[in-house]
């Protein structure tokens, strides 16, 4: 068996493109999507953070240069941290831990859509899927778990 797998991984791996990000995938419906798969392990097996494979302390992503993060601007208090990867240009920002909120990230579409003069889809889901800023699917837990709804709703006082 275990050849027939080596067979079956290096089929999807030369018939299809590598991945440019991590992406989740549930259930892989084509080759592409085992590729996918193929991918998203190597990533966390490396600690290779992209997408919305991110630790849990958004300082690891500048650690080290060879992880290929680096900060670009956030808010004055430290709450709010934007990063930008170097080999493809995606950004994220990380929301740290307040009383109404878990930390989490928001991957940023690199293609947002305008409507009205206002930006529609300004975030990426897991998926990779643009959604917009009031679907709770934009908030991508540490090391892609699934973030609590409750967790992240914001409440007035």
């Amino acid at each position: 068996m275990k050849i027939i797998d080596k067979i079956m991984k290096s089929l999807v791996y030369h018939l299809t493109d590598k991945p440019k990000q991590y992406v989740h995938v549930d259930k892989p419906k084509s080759l592409q999507d085992y590729r996918q798969v193929q991918y998203n392990k190597w990533c966390k097996a490396k600690s290779v953070y992209n997408g919305s494979y991110l630790p849990s302390n958004p300082d690891i992503l500048t650690k080290s240069g060879k992880k290929g993060w680096y900060e670009t601007k956030g808010s004055k208090d430290g709450k709010i941290r934007n990063f930008k990867r170097k080999s493809s240009g995606q950004t994220v920002r990380y929301d740290g831990e307040t009383d109404k909120q878990i930390a989490h990230y928001h991957w940023n579409n690199p293609n947002p859509t305008i409507r009205n003069l206002k930006l529609q889809t300004k975030y990426l889901d897991r998926y990779g899927n643009p959604c917009t800023e009031r679907d709770d699917s934009h908030h991508l837990a540490p090391l892609d778990k699934n973030c609590p709804k409750k967790a992240l709703k914001r409440y007035s006082k």
